[in-house]
């Protein structure tokens, strides 16, 4: 490829070369300097160049290609286009196929959803709503996959535990999803237990100060101070409302005031 080639000579190099996902360095420069319109040139280019380029990209099944060229992209991105969501789909089908293991739940969740937008940007795109809703066989099962994704991290379904029902459902469409599925249940059971030890340490440190907290009202109606006694009862039932000792305690002090 020539270097210092204008609008016309570029677009006509791509036109016939096809590889434009593979520009030399010189042509990212000159568009970063605005010597070139590269994103006007390369959205002037079919749907079908793009489709055939990034199946060649795919093919590579290099996740750090992808990622270079995706930041090259985005320092000219600046309309919506579906050679772009059709680049952006691409790109997380390929990390959810690497099975990229994330090491939090957020990274997990992050990637996750991130396959579920960009498969869905692209869909909402290239079919209606009616075959969404009426004829989703019709799509490929990477949509039918995304769609899933989508419903297990709408807010009341993922707040209300249920969602890895619907994970499941996803991988039965779209198989490649199991193993970053299977990462994120695993993270998302290590937290539950965290918190549930959390749980049980600080029941444990509440129980001990209200042993504590129990002698101070005691002293308190030895020396007939039943209100302040009955206003540190009454605290205490808020985080204890159970224990029988506090309820006993109430009890009693209620009988001095009556």
């Amino acid at each position: 490829m020539e270097q210092g080639m204008n609008k016309e000579e570029l677009m006509q190099w791509l036109q016939g070369n096809g590889e434009f996902l593979y520009l030399p360095e010189s042509v990212w420069d000159e568009a970063l300097s605005g010597a070139i319109p590269l994103e006007e040139i390369l959205l002037g280019l079919p749907l079908s160049q793009w489709m055939v380029m990034v199946l060649v990209l795919e093919s590579a099944d290099a996740p750090e290609n992808w990622n270079r060229l995706s930041e090259k992209l985005k320092t000219i991105r600046t309309k919506d286009d579906i050679r772009y969501d059709y680049f952006d789909m691409h790109g997380a089908n390929l990390l959810i196929r690497k099975q990229l293991q994330a090491k939090t739940l957020e990274a997990a969740e992050q990637l996750l959803v991130l396959f579920a937008e960009s498969n869905l940007r692209y869909g909402r795109k290239v079919y209606s709503r009616e075959t969404f809703a009426e004829a989703a066989e019709l799509m490929e099962s990477e949509i039918r996959a995304a769609l899933w994704v989508e419903k297990a991290f709408t807010e009341d379904v993922a707040e209300s535990g249920k969602h890895l029902a619907d994970l499941g459902k996803a991988v039965e469409e779209w198989p490649a999803l199991g193993a970053c599925v299977k990462n994120y249940a695993r993270l998302l059971g290590q937290r539950e237990e965290q918190k549930t030890k959390a749980a049980d340490a600080a029941g444990i440190q509440l129980r001990e100060m209200a042993v504590e907290v129990k002698k101070q009202v005691l002293m308190l109606m030895d020396n007939k101070m039943y209100a302040e006694a009955y206003s540190v009862v009454q605290q205490l039932r808020k985080m204890l409302p159970k224990d029988e000792d506090l309820l006993g305690l109430e009890e009693e002090i209620g009988r001095h005031f009556s």
